[in-house]
């Protein structure tokens, strides 16, 4: 148990420091957007929750909601990004949906808080976002680890998807790494944003051995490490 505790140990402590060097070439070139006009603009790092309120997601088997576990990771990622002095605002920090009054049946509710959430971003200036989801296959227990999508409407989108893509591969009990994808067309968010944007599926809940992963502490703390890093490392 010490040894293990130890190897643990010195897993977070080598995290942190990698983290620490990142963050530095990070803040030293200050996460800037050049304008036409050679003036710089500072990034806003958009962490998104997916789900939550009325809306649960996916489930596993156990009735573990994925609305739960995106907002666990988001909570920490941004925890760490903030502790690099990145800007970064929530589209929720709780276990909340952000419709509109007006809206009262869980239809109304989802389709009236998924446009907020466009709106959000959109309203943000410089934004870059990242959202974070949790996966799910009906009747298919084999499917492991995360996957990245990207925004159709700029290139920049990609480069940030290959980056996550490469920095969860390393912290994923597996060995296979999905190939990162164009988000599909029936994904409202990621079309309706103009801003850089990426929808990470931090595994499958459809998987028992994936979904205990998911779970532990230990392992959260992993892969909002690995998201926190690609926002710190990926110039956009």
């Amino acid at each position: 148990m010490f040894l293990k505790n130890k190897k643990n140990q010195l897993f977070i402590v080598t995290g942190l420091v990698i983290l620490c060097i990142c963050a530095f070439f990070a803040i030293k070139q200050q996460k800037y957007i050049p304008t036409q006009n050679n003036k710089q603009l500072k990034i806003t790092f958009v962490i998104d929750a997916g789900h939550g309120g009325v809306d649960g997601g996916a489930s596993g088997a156990d009735g573990t909601l994925e609305k739960d576990l995106t907002l666990t990771i988001a909570n920490k990622t941004t925890a760490i990004m903030k502790l690099f002095y990145c800007n970064v605002v929530q589209t929720r920090d709780s276990d909340m949906s952000i419709h509109n009054p007006s809206a009262t049946t869980i239809s109304a509710k989802k389709i009236s808080d998924i446009k907020n959430r466009v709106k959000l971003v959109n309203d943000t200036e410089n934004p870059v976002l990242i959202s974070i989801h949790m996966n799910a296959l009906a009747g298919n227990a084999t499917q492991f680890g995360p996957m990245v999508f990207y925004s159709r409407h700029n290139e920049e989108s990609k480069t940030m998807a290959q980056a996550a893509s490469n920095h969860l591969f390393k912290i994923q009990r597996s060995t296979r790494q999905h190939k990162i994808s164009a988000v599909p067309k029936s994904v409202y968010f990621l079309n309706h944003v103009s801003c850089p944007a990426i929808l990470i599926e931090c595994g499958f809940l459809s998987t028992p051995n994936n979904l205990r992963l998911l779970k532990e502490n230990g392992y959260q703390n992993d892969l909002s490490a690995a998201i926190a890093l690609t926002a710190l490392s990926t110039q956009v």
